[in-house]
């Protein structure tokens, strides 16, 4: 049964992991703090408090030639989370856990000693299992086993809950590959082709079991825990691969092109308005600088702030 989380007027920040990330958070500051990121580890946060919301999304997913998916989401949100990029491009679910905890406790700003912080972790977004998945035998370098890395994906998870109790958290699938696409840039590396459609698919698989999997584990994880299936989200329902539809989709078989983009980022808003609309509805969140046709002039600057403590 899906449960949405109760209404938190407090709950204000939004983080993203993954092959990289990107952070985003409200503030009381009078100043917006918005940083260009590309795809990797990604992991979304927002933060509870009268100050900025974090949001922490994958390093490719702000490459703006391609129209990335956390730029997109910087955009809907501006003036109400600020986002930051924290990506680690290449990287594997083996890799991230180590910089994991580290990232998620000292990307929101650090208060003064001894004074409340100045806010909370509200989305984590977590989209790993591109690098996990390669072929062993010909890049065992990134491979992870697909019980490792569904081990992985668990441990960031309760690691968000128990540093973030409050945060939510969505986990992005592994997407689609295009081989016959991404296997010229196997070779400019001097190696055999090193993905497969098959163990790709496989590893999508697993992201989704592990949501299951937690699910019926601790059934709060239901309050907090969504996954994104990006093999829906691009492929269509039933997910059914098609080398033509990934040609259109991924610029060089394995990496987000415009459209792949564009439909990610519809669907995790879509995902946040429908599950958390209190917290995550960029349409209904309060900006922390109204928009200039709304501020009274007669009675500024002071008109300018009436959004501060709301």
């Amino acid at each position: 049964m899906r449960r949405i989380a109760p209404r938190n007027p407090n709950f204000r920040f939004l983080s993203h992991f993954g092959e990289a990330w990107l952070a985003t958070f409200p503030s009381t500051r009078s100043y917006s703090l918005e940083t260009l990121s590309r795809r990797c580890v990604n992991l979304a946060v927002t933060w509870n408090s009268e100050n900025p919301p974090l949001t922490i999304t994958p390093q490719l997913s702000f490459d703006v030639d391609d129209g990335g998916w956390g730029a997109r989401l910087q955009s809907a949100y501006v003036r109400k989370l600020d986002v930051l990029n924290r990506g680690y491009a290449g990287f594997t679910s083996d890799w991230c856990k180590h910089f994991f905890e580290e990232t998620l406790r000292s990307t929101p700003p650090q208060p003064p000693a001894g004074q409340p912080a100045f806010a909370k972790v509200a989305l984590v977004t977590l989209f790993l299992g591109a690098n996990d998945c390669v072929l062993p035998d010909v890049n065992p370098r990134q491979h992870v086993p697909r019980e490792v890395f569904k081990a992985n994906l668990k441990g960031m998870l309760r690691q968000t809950h128990e540093i973030a109790p409050h945060a939510r958290a969505v986990l992005l699938s592994t997407p689609p590959i295009l081989p016959v696409k991404w296997e010229p840039h196997c070779f400019e590396r001097g190696r055999a082709l090193d993905r497969s459609v098959e163990r790709t698919r496989s590893y999508r698989d697993a992201c989704l079991e592990v949501v299951d999997e937690m699910h019926e584990e601790d059934p709060g994880s239901k309050v907090w825990l969504r996954g994104l299936d990006t093999w829906e989200v691009l492929l269509g329902e039933g997910a059914v691969w098609s080398a033509e539809r990934c040609d259109s989709l991924l610029t060089d078989g394995l990496h987000f092109g415009w459209e792949a983009n564009k439909l990610v980022a519809e669907a995790l808003l879509r995902l946040c308005k429908t599950e958390w609309p209190a917290e995550l509805d960029p349409d209904t969140l309060i900006p922390r600088v109204p928009t200039h046709d709304v501020i009274d002039v007669t009675g500024f600057p002071a008109s300018a702030f009436c959004n501060a403590r709301k």
